[in-house]
């Protein structure tokens, strides 16, 4: 029996395969897979690697309906999903490996995602507004990249950090406050102080 080909991330037509949904060999492994038309089931390794499964079937009924495959709210909605369920994802261990999912009504439709969420208005972003909860339409909202900034889950924090605020942290070794944030997915040092009124000052400059 030959070792199992990985075909995370490889494309089959309209089949973009996700991640492993149950082993077995090259012949009967089977992959979850999503359609181009936001269907997401799992499909037999041996049909993909052979061209005989192609779709989920919504080509036998027409074209894709939405016709937004190259737009940015549906890389978002695709993005959205692999952070949530492909473990080969950078951002993974953020968001899937958290027990962060996507709701059932947006994971196989992105037809409802768009329904619900809308247009992206220029310069906004998919936010969850409880970075804690799931990707829900109560819970996702269009935001800056301020707003993000701001809602950023605090980095791993030592035991005797007591400042109260996020993005300002205790540095036992050298007993001093750091002021830490993100913005445009990167992280940025704002300073190191004694006074933790002199750290609650600066990240307040910047917030405002």
């Amino acid at each position: 029996m030959g070792k199992r080909i990985d075909l995370t991330g490889k494309i089959f037509e309209h089949w973009t395969v996700l991640n492993l949904h149950s082993s077995g060999t090259n012949q009967d492994a089977k992959w979850l897979c999503r359609c181009t038309c936001g269907t997401i089931r799992p499909v037999n390794s041996y049909t993909l690697r052979k061209g005989t499964s192609k779709h989920c079937g919504c080509q036998n009924k027409g074209p894709i309906k939405h016709g937004k495959c190259r737009d940015t709210e549906y890389v978002i909605w695709t993005h959205m999903i692999q952070r949530c369920t492909n473990p080969k994802r950078p951002y993974f261990k953020n968001y899937g490996d958290r027990g962060i999912t996507v709701c059932k009504r947006w994971l196989n439709s992105f037809e409802n995602f768009y329904k619900d969420m809308g247009p992206r208005p220029e310069g906004l972003t998919l936010d969850r507004i409880d970075n804690n909860k799931n990707y829900t339409p109560k819970n996702c909202r269009w935001a800056t990249q301020k707003q993000q900034a701001n809602n950023r889950r605090p980095m791993s924090i030592h035991k005797d950090n007591t400042s109260g605020f996020k993005n300002i942290y205790w540095d036992k070794r050298r007993k001093r406050w750091h002021v830490r944030i993100m913005q445009n997915h990167k992280r940025y040092f704002l300073g190191s102080f004694i006074d933790l009124k002199d750290a609650k000052q600066t990240l307040k400059n910047w917030s405002t």
